[in-house]
């Protein structure tokens, strides 16, 4: 019946005339009610209708007969089907006419040729208000749908969820008797919303100027409330709402909730479902991870979800079972009789079975499994083309849906190896055999090391050979299987792409067929199997490991064994690729009682910190949780454990937990230590014994640890205190502190044991209040200019004589050398008021000594090189320079700036060169240089 009418329809595409070409009439055939008994209008035993076009198409069982030719006006004749269209030539009486074609023998069947009108490609468009704001329906293309009222029927759609609004004003109408399995002594009223949100989508009542229209324009909803009011529910009312909806007459099942795990229970009652002919569309989820079930199951159509753009939705989930996507915002009805917006693959669900009900309306006879090849094989490709992992078969698109001729085969061409089409895993597509030279290519994506079991089914129950061969690579010799129709195929496949070819392979098997085809996967077993209980634990070979390891087979659980040869720390933690595990941990030491550890939800990590071991064996448990006594079934993923032994370290100045009890500690000597508990504390005692600038360094600090260090007073009294922050492994202070005893507390957020901090004290006298210049060859300048205040250094008791001289420093130096008076007049400018030497410049620009650059600026910061710095000095001792004509050092001529002032500097013997005769006038001056000059013409 589907292939008829689908001819149908594709004829009516290709001409507006009526002449129907080489379509198949077969069960369309108009017969005469008078028709004798032995002609072929009476063998239809139908009765015979006025032809529109006063055509009529006849079929011959062979050559018509002369008689015909000359009574008949012949337009168009198939010689390949024995169909001629014609009528009788003017003047020729109708009745007599039809009465002799009735009685020819050769005549197979005579058919009124019928007017047929090619399908409009209109909009329709309602008058719901909130209409505009539904974009996704354009977005599907909606409106190019709904011009196909004449073939719709009411189908019944079940909508299993947390109820729905049984007043809400656009959606009563449609409601049909449903169930509460939550509260059964309830009707299955909404008290979440979302059911509603479902409800909605499908079926707001349309063209009634209220609300929002929903898709499917005449439906019945079946309201299934198995959810609880916060949105969640158990597996077991989950698979009783659908068998409810099986039992109770609904078509379609709608699914927008969802679950991590797969289970007997659900496989049971997905397959009650279709053995019912019921098609179920579920949402995929919306976290980024794998396909939920029941939408993994491969007769659910799993739906997920795309944005306004056409881009997939980065939460939607993904994986081997996608079928399709479909806009995942939407504009529906609410709780309470009003209207909201919503998003998610719970949304999205909804408008593919919103869909499949107008196919099924429109072809009442299709099979579930027609209706999802009709949904993906009209779906528009916005990413790869043909299928991939992240939008299945496309875009959902209702205008190709409803006017789309139906294939039987979607995937041809796939007659040869570079030819051959997506076969996901754990999903069924459907495919046909045309005939015994039909061979249809497939390639799979195995994701890990497992076992592929190939199911090949015919749909009509025809009976042939067929046979599957296996290719590991494109270019492998392939291992062929006979006959495989109705039987499982199990391969032991690899990691990566393989082939499958599939070929016709009984001689006789002539006709085509439609079939089956689904590759579903089991994980294969890890390299650690059997370890399924303690006293079967793998041996580990070193206390630290990463292992990747599988659950193949059902209740498997997988025991590792450690042996500790020393004291020390160990932690461990499990990670997993995929949402469909629970992972716990359960740890043990041998002939101890065990601890599980089990805090987080799917998907998620599990780990165990910092337990104290000590020689012997212990035991690690990773574990698929389940609930009750249910069996945990394989899983498509690994997971990674991760096992770390560190030594534990002994703190080697404990007791020093007190301050009495603190260490001794010697200058510039490293001491180690750990904190060993939460509430240890390290403590080390120096003394001063005169005033010295003390120094304490705290380093190697782990990088996820904080550590303070405070100082204090013999007396106990709180000096200093030095917190780092977190990565910061180095920790220090430095203060100058009166003759006496002192104390550093040390403590730690945590505490550790894998590594030493490490502790030094050092101690340093100060020179004019510097512990930097005692090696300098300047010192004594250093200490002249630093004793009359003229030239200090900086807050951390540094002089630091070999780095360079900014020019406001010189400058500071030289007014306050010479006394004179600070002027406020802003002279440069780069140097503004508030700059901490404006008043020092602008008196030495008023005295002579500076006059900056051509662009008025005094580059404050810059180094002054030794020429400047000769030159300033020069001009504060009111030096004019003398011009001998002469150069004063090799690598300054007698006609360089500044080289008159440098020549009577020389001669007063204040400046002299390096040895080789050169002044190196260019380079940056030091503060050492600066501090030596200054002196000199000073004294």
């Amino acid at each position: 019946m589907v292939k008829t009418m689908l001819h149908i329809i594709m004829a009516i595409a290709l001409t507006a005339t009526g002449i129907a070409g080489t379509a198949d009439f077969a069960g369309r055939t108009l017969t005469a009610a008078n028709a004798p008994a032995n002609s072929a209008a009476a063998n239809s035993g139908q009765s015979l209708a006025k032809p529109e076009t006063g055509l009529w198409i006849i079929k011959w069982k062979q050559t018509p007969p002369a008689a015909f030719r000359q009574n008949s006006d012949i337009l168009d004749e198939q010689g390949k089907f024995g169909i001629t269209v014609a009528r009788p030539k003017k003047g020729v009486n109708l009745k007599r006419w039809l009465a002799q074609l009735q009685s020819w023998p050769e005549i197979q069947y005579i058919q009124a040729d019928q007017q047929v009108k090619a399908a409009a490609n209109k909009s329709v468009v309602p008058n719901d208000p909130e209409f505009p704001k539904q974009t996704y329906l354009r977005q599907i293309h909606m409106e190019n749908a709904w011009n196909h009222t004449e073939f719709w029927r009411t189908i019944t759609i079940a909508i299993v969820d947390t109820g729905v609004d049984l007043q809400h004003p656009d959606l009563k109408d449609k409601l049909v008797p449903g169930a509460n399995l939550v509260n059964p002594e309830k009707p299955p009223q909404d008290d979440n919303g979302h059911g509603t949100n479902v409800a909605g989508v499908i079926g707001a009542i349309a063209n009634n100027k209220r609300g929002v229209a929903g898709i499917v324009w005449k439906t019945k909803i079946m309201p299934i409330k198995a959810l609880e009011a916060n949105g969640n529910g158990t597996e077991d009312k989950l698979g009783e709402g659908i068998t409810y909806a099986v039992d109770h007459g609904a078509k379609i099942v709608v699914l927008s909730v969802g679950m991590n795990r797969d289970s007997a229970y659900m496989r049971d009652v997905i397959k009650y479902a279709e053995d019912h002919e019921v098609l179920l569309v579920a949402a995929s989820g919306n976290e980024s991870r794998d396909v939920k079930f029941p939408a993994a199951y491969p007769p659910v159509l799993a739906v997920g979800g795309i944005a306004p753009d056409n881009l997939v939705e980065p939460e939607s989930n993904y994986g081997p079972e996608l079928d399709v996507v479909a806009p995942w915002t939407v504009r529906t009805t609410a709780l309470g009789g009003g209207y909201a917006n919503n998003q998610g693959t719970s949304m999205a669900a909804p408008q593919v079975a919103g869909i499949a009900a107008l196919l099924w309306s429109k072809y009442p006879d299709m099979e579930p499994y027609e209706i999802r090849n009709m949904i993906r094989q009209t779906a528009e490709d916005v990413a790869a083309k043909g299928w991939d992992p992240f939008t299945g078969y496309g875009l959902l698109r209702a205008d190709r849906a409803l006017n789309t001729p139906y294939r039987k085969d979607m995937y041809e061409n796939n007659g040869t190896i570079t030819l051959a089409k997506p076969l996901p895993v754990d999903s069924l597509l459907y495919g046909e055999f045309t005939g015994p030279d039909d061979a249809d290519w497939f390639y799979v994506d195995v994701p890990y090391d497992g076992d592929l079991a190939i199911q090949l089914h015919a749909m009509n129950g025809v009976s042939a050979k067929v046979a599957l061969s296996y290719y590991a690579t494109a270019t492998d010799r392939a291992k062929t299987y006979s006959d495989v129709l109705t039987k499982t195929i199990h391969i032991k496949a690899k990691k990566g792409r393989r082939y499958l070819k599939l070929n016709v392979s009984s001689p006789s098997a002539a006709k085509s067929f439609a079939y089956s085809l689904n590759a579903q996967f089991t994980i294969g077993a890890d390299p650690f199997e059997n370890n399924d209980r303690q006293y079967m634990a793998y041996t580990l070979p070193d206390s630290s490991a990463d292992i990747v390891g599988t659950f193949d087979h059902t209740d498997d659980q997988d025991w590792y064994m450690v042996n500790v040869r020393e004291s020390g720390i160990l932690s461990m933690n499990v990670t997993t690729d995929t949402a469909r595990m629970d992972l716990a941990l359960t740890f043990s030491r041998k002939n101890e009682a065990s601890f599980t550890k089990d805090w987080n939800q799917d998907g998620l990590e599990e780990s165990i910190d910092s337990i104290d071991v000590t020689p012997g064996q212990y035991y690690i448990a990773v574990q698929n949780v389940i609930s009750g006594d249910e069996k945990s079934l394989p899983v498509r993923g690994q997971y990674t454990l991760h096992i770390s032994f560190s030594k534990k370290l002994l703190d080697p100045n404990e007791p020093n937990n007190k301050f009495y009890q603190a260490v001794a500690t010697a200058p510039n000597t490293v001491y180690e230590g750990v904190i060993h508990q939460a509430d240890d504390a390290d403590w080390f005692m120096f003394r001063a014994d005169g005033k010295k600038l003390m120094k304490t360094v705290l380093y190697d600090i782990p990088a996820d640890r904080i550590m303070s260090m405070t100082l204090y007073d013999a007396n106990q009294k709180q000096v200093a205190i030095n917190v780092n922050t977190l990565g910061n492994t180095t920790l220090s202070f430095e203060k100058l502190l009166p003759k006496g005893t002192y104390y550093v507390r040390l403590t730690a957020d945590e505490p550790f044991f894998s590594q030493y901090y490490h502790f030094k004290v050092t101690a340093h006298e100060l020179t004019a209040g510097y512990k930097d210049i005692d090696n300098s060859w300047a010192k004594d300048a250093i200490v002249a200019l630093r004793n009359k205040q003229i030239l200090i250094g900086y807050a951390d008791y540094t002089f630091r004589p070999d780095q360079g001289i900014t020019r406001a420093e010189a400058v500071t130096a030289i007014v306050r050398a010479f006394k004179l008076k600070k002027d406020s007049t802003l002279v440069f400018n780069d140097v503004k008021s508030t700059h901490w030497a404006s008043a020092d410049i602008s008196a030495a620009a008023k005295a002579g000594i500076i006059s900056g650059y051509p662009d008025r600026t005094f580059r404050p910061n810059q180094k002054i090189t030794r020429r400047e710095m000769a030159v300033m000095i020069g001009a504060a001792m009111k030096l004019k320079g003398i011009h001998t004509g002469k150069a004063p050092f090799r690598d300054i001529t007698a006609n360089s700036w500044g080289a008159d002032m440098l020549a009577e500097m020389k001669q007063k013997g204040w400046i002299s060169g390096y040895a080789d005769g050169s002044f190196m006038p260019n380079r940056p001056a030091s503060r050492a240089e600066f501090a030596e000059m200054l002196n000199n013409v000073l004294k």
